[in-house]
């Protein structure tokens, strides 16, 4: 098998990304590895060791041991199929820093309330639907300007993450948005950073208040799979020629279809299967896993 593992760390931190290399490179040979080189992707922030010899189970075991005690972001991947043609990401807590509904129940004081279900929910503990429809419910009455006012003072961009769509749309891939969330939020930020589609969830709204209630077909953890699938045909290409990032239970199902899956500030069953983890550096990282060059991104940023 040929594959690369990719090592990440914040800009300019050129000693960590060094020890990062050497103990990744020991630790892969111990496990029988054969180490075929490396390649520098950005001046002490990113770099590539390629290697064969090792299935990519065992290598993400090593290369998870090897930078256990070190703040930094890693990737394996296979050397094939490595820039992808199509981009599928979550966006709360992934795209965007907030969970909006959360947001949304700090506004009326029942935060106590669905903050614990929302969390539940992405560690997989209880079922996406069902704890959705629960928390919708308890929005029940909420004045639509209240969904604006979170949207304005409260929703943020993670960092990377006009980069990370300005250069996979610049590289030729479709890159979608898809929501456990709201068409209110979600709609508006994919257009903001530039995807080319979203997906979310619609909230009912009746005389200038939710309604407690969603119109239509719940985007959750299959929803998410099927748009997977449905892009897929539509662009006449295969799932290892996906990459699809998240963070939580609901991302899960679209995660393993994809050809290469990336957990971002993920729950522990998000980064358990995933093929790269971000934890310590930005959503920039994804395009070093592809193997994209600092001076390939920089190119790309300049003419999109």
């Amino acid at each position: 098998m040929n594959s690369v593992a990719t090592i990440v760390v914040k800009k300019g931190e050129a000693e960590t990304l060094k020890l990062a290399l050497e103990a990744v490179r020991s630790t892969l040979q111990d496990r029988g590895a054969v180490i075929e080189g490396t390649v520098q992707l950005g001046p002490a922030e990113a770099s590539e060791i390629a290697f064969e010899c090792l299935d990519g189970p065992s290598a993400r075991l090593a290369v998870q041991d090897a930078l256990q005690n070190l703040p930094a972001d890693y990737c394996i991947s296979s050397i094939n199929h490595r820039r992808k043609k199509l981009m599928l990401a979550d966006m709360d807590s992934t795209i965007i820093e907030i969970e909006c509904i959360d947001a949304l129940a700090t506004m009326v004081n029942l935060e106590h309330q669905i903050a614990p279900i929302t969390e539940a929910a992405m560690r997989g503990e209880i079922e996406f639907r069902a704890a959705l429809e629960k928390r919708v419910r308890l929005l029940a009455g909420l004045e639509q300007g209240i969904l604006e006012k979170v949207y304005q003072d409260r929703v943020t961009l993670s960092d990377g993450a006009r980069e990370l769509v300005a250069v996979m749309r610049a590289s030729g891939a479709r890159t979608v948005l898809v929501s456990g969330g709201f068409t209110y939020f979600a709609d508006r930020v994919g257009e903001d950073v530039g995807f080319d589609l979203a997906h979310s969830n619609q909230l009912e709204i009746i005389d200038g208040r939710l309604s407690g209630q969603i119109i239509g077909q719940i985007m959750d953890a299959n929803g998410k799979r099927q748009c997977l699938l449905d892009h897929c045909a539509n662009l006449n290409i295969e799932p290892r020629w996906v990459m699809a990032l998240g963070d939580g239970a609901n991302d899960l199902l679209m995660m393993q279809e994809a050809g290469l899956s990336i957990s971002y500030c993920g729950k522990p069953a998000v980064e358990k299967g995933a093929d790269g983890i971000i934890r310590h550096t930005s959503l920039k990282s994804a395009l070093f896993f592809q193997g994209f060059s600092q001076k390939e991104i920089e190119n790309s940023l300049r003419v999109s």
